[in-house]
C-alpha cells in the first residue's frame, strides 16, 4: 500500500533517542528487526549520484596533486 494513494500526510521530526517515548522505541525495534532480517534479495543497490561526484572529485584532486608535486617547473 502506498501512502500517497491513501492521501496521508507523513511528517518527520527529531526526537531524543531512548527517552522512553513509546512510538520511538517501537520504531527502533522494528528498524532493528528489518536491518537484521535476511531478505535474500537486494532491493536497492544504487549508488547515490552525490557519492559518485564526491569520490570522482577526490580521485581527480589526488591525480592533480601527484602531477603538480612531480612537476619540475
Amino acid at each position: 500500500m502506498r501512502l500517497d494513494n491513501q492521501q496521508w500526510t507523513v511528517l518527520f521530526s527529531w526526537v531524543k533517542a531512548h527517552a522512553g517515548i513509546k512510538e520511538n522505541e517501537m520504531a527502533d525495534r522494528l528498524v532493528k528487526e528489518v536491518a537484521t532480517e535476511d531478505i535474500g534479495v537486494l532491493v536497492y543497490d544504487k549508488i547515490p549520484k552525490q557519492t559518485l561526484i564526491t569520490e570522482g572529485n577526490e580521485k581527480e584532486i589526488t591525480k592533480w596533486q601527484k602531477q603538480w608535486t612531480s612537476c619540475t617547473k
